[in-house]
């Protein structure tokens, strides 16, 4: 502390018992909650572990004294089982995620499984919504303008207005305190009743070639909304945080090739 020459010690020591009632103890502090959508909503999803993480949830299995358990690949933590769906699909690294844009009514005959995703909030009476977006990163929303919002993806099958369900299943065991909703991830079902996910080739039209992201997205609230000429309207995919909605999504890459410029081949209706 730097004091103008000539300054007393009496001025010194109360300006630094100033300083001092300045700081806010950690102590005495009370939180109030509202009881207003405390908790968030979230994705839940697997994530890899290591031998030693694995271990330290499941020991009898690593135990190597116990030499009728003792099998470090047995071991597990509890957390969902889901598809692993990477969210990075390079189809020049892996074959398995090389799609095809089709003409024609076709299919992809590299197209995904039908796959499911978790989504949790610890308020057990809230109603969770989830809606898709494709390229949403180039788009600007406008609260205005709902066609502003994003291109929406998947529709008839993520359907933005009806709320997802509660999951009572072994897949979702590590979750006892409170539900779990499913969220099917896919694009409707193939000639043979499979259910799939095609993701160049959503009901409507196929994709253009090239780089892609789908977004999906969940909030514990109905959707945003405004008003024109007296009509209320529901901005699919913009969550009420104006009105406590929490919101959390998550995004997938991939590239679409093209049928019609020869990069890959298709399968029509007929051949499936």
């Amino acid at each position: 502390m730097i004091l103008p020459r000539g300054a007393s010690i009496a001025t010194a020591t109360s300006v630094l018992v100033l300083a001092i009632g300045c700081i806010l103890p950690d102590q005495g502090i009370n939180i109030v909650r509202d009881g207003n959508n405390e908790a968030p909503v979230r994705f839940v999803e697997p994530v890899f572990l290591s031998e030693f993480a694995r271990c330290a949830c499941q020991p009898e299995s690593c135990d190597p004294d116990d030499t009728a358990r003792h099998d470090p690949d047995d071991a597990t933590c509890p957390q969902p089982i889901g598809s692993g769906l990477p969210h990075f699909m390079d189809g020049d690294a892996d074959l398995q995620y090389s799609f095809c844009a089709c003409a024609a009514a076709g299919f992809d005959p590299n197209r995904l499984a039908a796959t499911q995703l978790w989504v949790e909030d610890q308020d057990k009476d809230d109603s969770i919504f989830a809606a898709a977006f494709l390229d949403l990163e180039l788009a600007k929303g406008d609260a205005s303008d709902p066609s502003s919002n994003g291109k929406e993806y998947l529709r008839a099958t993520i359907q933005p207005h009806v709320p997802l369900i509660d999951i009572v299943s072994p897949q979702v065991d590590f979750r006892e305190d409170h539900p779990v909703r499913e969220l099917r991830f896919t694009s409707g079902f193939s000639p043979t009743g499979d259910e799939v996910l095609d993701l160049c080739n959503p009901p409507g039209s196929p994709l253009s070639p090239g780089w892609h992201t789908v977004t999906l997205v969940v909030t514990d609230l109905p959707w945003a909304s405004y008003s024109s000429g007296g009509i209320e309207y529901s901005l699919a995919g913009e969550p009420d945080v104006a009105n406590g909605a929490t919101v959390d999504t998550t995004t997938y890459t991939f590239k679409c090739l093209s049928s019609v410029d020869g990069a890959c081949d298709c399968e029509s209706p007929s051949d499936d």
